[in-house]
């Protein structure tokens, strides 16, 4: 995925708002923060660098009525953490192509 750190794009065009932040008038000083941001900062800051991501099936993997589950661990010590997620198969609509039910 590759996504803008701080879109600047102007309402009423496709990429409005599909940043981590947008600030479509950054003259301004002003910008507005998506959940995707706080999502993202929830994942990074319970873990340091060098920390891995755990196999599917040995720490990750399908819940089973949709969503996923990860564990990233450090492999120095016995440190670990773990983050679920539920989601359905529309969670996201701008998927592409969209997912089939499930």
């Amino acid at each position: 995925i590759i996504w803008n750190l701080v879109g600047a794009y102007y309402h009423g065009t496709n990429w409005y708002a599909s940043s981590l932040m947008t600030a479509d008038q950054p003259w301004s000083g002003h910008y507005s923060t998506s959940p995707v941001l706080w999502a993202t900062a929830h994942m990074t800051q319970h873990a340091q660098p060098g920390w891995v991501y755990l196999s599917n099936g040995q720490g990750s993997g399908e819940l089973p009525k949709a969503g996923f589950y990860t564990t990233l661990v450090d492999p120095e010590s016995a440190a670990f953490t773990m983050h679920v997620v539920k989601i359905s198969w529309d969670h996201a609509p701008c998927t592409r192509p969209p997912l089939a039910p499930y």
